[in-house]
């Protein structure tokens, strides 16, 4: 492991130490995968601590109507309903506030899977001028530095993609059990 990761500290000294371009190193930017999907997980931590205090209000919710059948009426039901009311509107802005998610990682799917297609084929292009030049004999080194480049940037899509799906499937299971609830609550209230 130690070697290997010398070895590739090695190479990207010696190439800037030349003067070339780093093909190996990744560029610093908030764009890139591993920003990406750092923000993705802190969202869906985020949406997550709010699902379970959610969650948390409304089993206390609960338990204190259940144990105010037993005793007084008047003032405990007042209480229970603006706790009531309460629940309602955190849960009513969660779901909101994640279908608003869903909204925009939608878009952004699709635009991605623009991107990637535009990637395949400048790849395939690539790929045929390699062949078309190996069978004259011609060393295209340059293509094949092209080449290296567009089968990164894929990897990079395809990366970004798979983070964006599985935010919008995560975000699907933390609507689905607002929904279920919202669906099974009593319409008086």
């Amino acid at each position: 492991m130690y070697v290997q990761e010398h070895s590739f500290v090695k190479r990207d000294v010696d190439a800037a130490d030349s003067g070339g371009e780093v093909l190996g190193s990744t560029q610093s930017s908030i764009f890139s995968a591993s920003c990406t999907s750092m923000g993705l997980i802190c969202g869906f931590a985020g949406l997550t601590v709010g699902l379970l205090i959610a969650v948390a209000v409304f089993y206390k919710y609960r338990r204190n109507r259940n144990n105010g059948r037993n005793g007084n009426y008047g003032g405990i039901a007042r209480n229970e309903e603006n706790k009531n009311q309460e629940l309602v509107k955190l849960l009513t802005d969660l779901k909101g506030k994640l279908e608003d998610e869903r909204d925009q990682i939608k878009p952004q799917l699709i635009t991605l899977e623009g991107q990637r297609e535009e990637n395949r084929q400048k790849l395939q292009s690539v790929e045929k001028e390699i062949t078309a030049r190996e069978m004259t004999f011609d060393k295209p080194e340059e293509l094949l530095k092209q080449k290296e480049k567009l089968l990164n940037e894929q990897w990079v899509l395809d990366q970004r993609k798979k983070d964006l799906e599985k935010h919008l499937l995560d975000n699907e299971r933390l609507v689905e059990p607002i929904e279920i609830w919202h669906s099974k609550r009593p319409s008086s209230q």
